[in-house]
């Protein structure tokens, strides 16, 4: 035999050998990579320092309605304060109120002048279309409320959308919309209705914060100045409510109504102060 020739035998045994080696290996790789996968943890995108938002929500039904918030990862808390429409604030130093900024110049003036008014930093504005909204937070299901929490009701056929047991009902996202709408109800007293609404549903399921922020946020009637940019710090902040339960406080802006509308007052600057700075 040939040198050439016992060259090319002496490799051709070896590959026989070598090779099905090699597919064993890579076959037992294979059936490795689904438990290896399995056994390693996805990491929580949890808040870090300065992981907190104040938005103005604005929500037409069919009046403006101007809600402040504040959503703070860190300090695993929801805060939020309810404006009547013609609370008086101050936009380039001159007094003016809440819905007349909105309807000269949209929600950027009146965010502009709630925190002109507060020396607050308000980060973004969301003017929702109620629809829009109630869809939003069809996720939040039905809160159970007592008759008292529907304050001083005047149009009494409102309540009939509702079946009383005991005292207590249970009031769904769509049907709030339609009892602050239709319930006759004005001024201190509506803002006082819609902080209690806003307060149950936000206690009873905060996890829900999420789906429903996106959702109004994405949807086409939605004004925000929402960048994508700010978007990640949002989703660690309601990724955080969804482990731990946050602290839930939503309030009607203390005030005082005279002929020139709902007066902020001391109260107010401290409530502004304990809730959003």
């Amino acid at each position: 035999m040939s040198r050439f020739k016992a060259f090319l035998c002496s490799l051709l045994c070896s590959l026989l050998c070598f090779v099905p080696l090699c597919l064993l290996a890579l076959q037992g790789q294979l059936a490795a990579s689904p438990a290896t996968a399995k056994a390693e943890k996805v990491p929580v995108d949890t808040p870090r320092p300065g992981d907190y938002k104040n938005i103005l929500l604005v929500v037409q039904n069919p009046d403006p309605a101007f809600l402040l918030f504040r959503f703070d990862g860190m300090q695993n808390c929801v805060n939020g304060a309810v404006f009547p429409k013609d609370t008086v604030v101050l936009l380039s130093g001159k007094p003016v109120t809440l819905e007349a900024c909105y309807q000269a110049a949209g929600p950027a003036q009146a965010r502009d002048a709630l925190g002109e008014t507060f020396s607050l930093r308000i980060d973004n504005y969301f003017d929702v279309p109620v629809k829009t909204l109630s869809n939003s937070a069809a996720g939040f299901g039905a809160v159970r409320m007592g008759m008292n929490d529907f304050g001083q009701i005047k149009n009494l056929e409102s309540l009939k959308q509702f079946v009383f047991d005991g005292g207590e009902s249970d009031v769904s996202p769509a049907a709030a919309m339609v009892l602050v709408r239709d319930g006759g109800l004005e001024g201190e007293a509506l803002a006082s209705l819609r902080a209690k609404l806003y307060q149950n549903f936000l206690r009873a399921a905060p996890a829900e914060l999420s789906a429903c922020f996106t959702g109004a946020a994405q949807a086409s009637g939605t004004l925000t100045d929402l960048t994508a940019t700010e978007a990640p710090v949002y989703q660690r902040i309601f990724s955080m409510f969804k482990h731990t339960e946050p602290d839930v406080r939503v309030r009607r802006i203390p005030g005082i109504q005279t002929k020139n509308g709902y007066e902020l007052n001391e109260e107010s600057a401290q409530l502004a102060e304990e809730f959003f700075i």
